[in-house]
């Protein structure tokens, strides 16, 4: 038995449901019942009695669950007792990210995540996308969110693309285009806030290379940071704004157009340390951004 087999475990005694069990760890049903019959098998007892109104725990079932209570403390004793030697605090996992997860996405996945594993604790950190490239160098966290083209020049890396959206146009709500063509429109005659080159180079880049594609050039283009301002300069009537994707700061009266003929742009998470509670972790997480999808 693995530590992973004992949670999945105690999932289905406490919900008495393969299928509310694989919800909460975010894997399939089949994923849970092969686990729990390995387990009996494991120990040649039955510890759920199927029936179409979910699992009953037998009497060995109940028995086992006590121990799998105790092989969980005695896990997190395991991972507390061995930082002293690794140097890491097993027990807390580090995030880096820059502003769009930090401020949408990852508050749910912690509380998702803190529900199932109520011992770890978890920090996260906001930064730009240019601050994020020495952190990964200095391997000073346990996760990095940010740009796929940064994290891609890391190989020793494990990576995951999160996130591929187009630009947005954030405009006035009674300005809002129908299509490219009206977006370009809007754009050759309002100055142009975006994400500053020290704080999102990529992103940057990719924008000033699409608007001479688009033929708009770049004479009003301004920058603005952090990242809310571009939605507040939209708001006060100063232009409008090219976003890396949409995001609601809570300004009333703003639309996000998805330009259609504009580049993707990539969010990814890099990790250095496969454990079951980071792979937890992102899986939580992309669950989290498909839904928000």
């Amino acid at each position: 038995m693995d530590i992973q087999s004992a949670r999945y475990y105690m999932s289905v005694y406490d919900c008495r449901s393969l299928s509310k069990a694989a919800k909460e760890h975010y894997v399939t049903q089949p994923v849970i019942s092969r686990s729990i019959t390995a387990l009996e098998d494991e120990f040649g007892c039955t510890f759920f009695e199927r029936s179409k109104h979910g699992v009953v725990p037998t009497e060995a079932g109940t028995a086992f669950y006590q121990y799998a209570q105790k092989y969980s403390v005695f896990y997190q004793e395991i991972a507390a007792g061995m930082s002293a030697f690794s140097g890491k605090d097993n027990l807390s996992l580090s995030i880096a990210g820059i502003t769009p997860p930090v401020k949408e996405i990852l508050p749910k996945a912690v509380s998702e995540f803190n529900r199932m594993f109520p011992e770890i604790r978890i920090n996260i950190e906001r930064f730009v996308a240019s601050e994020i490239i020495p952190l990964i160098q200095e391997d000073s966290y346990d996760f990095y969110i940010t740009m796929m083209s940064d994290i891609r020049t890391f190989p020793r890396l494990k990576s995951r693309l999160l996130l591929s959206e187009r630009f947005h146009l954030i405009t006035k709500e009674e300005m809002q285009p129908k299509n490219d063509r009206e977006a370009i429109r809007l754009m050759k005659e309002n100055p142009i806030y975006v994400l500053p080159e020290q704080d999102a180079p990529f992103f940057y880049r990719m924008a000033v290379d699409y608007l001479k594609e688009a033929g708009i050039g770049h004479p009003d283009l301004k920058t603005a940071r952090p990242i809310e301002s571009l939605s507040y300069n939209v708001s006060a009537n100063l232009g409008v704004a090219l976003s890396p994707a949409r995001h609601e700061f809570n300004e009333p009266g703003l639309s996000a157009y998805v330009i259609k003929g504009s580049p993707h742009v990539e969010l990814g998470i890099a990790w250095k340390k496969e454990t079951l509670p980071s792979k937890t972790f992102i899986s939580i997480l992309e669950k989290l951004i498909n839904e928000k999808e």
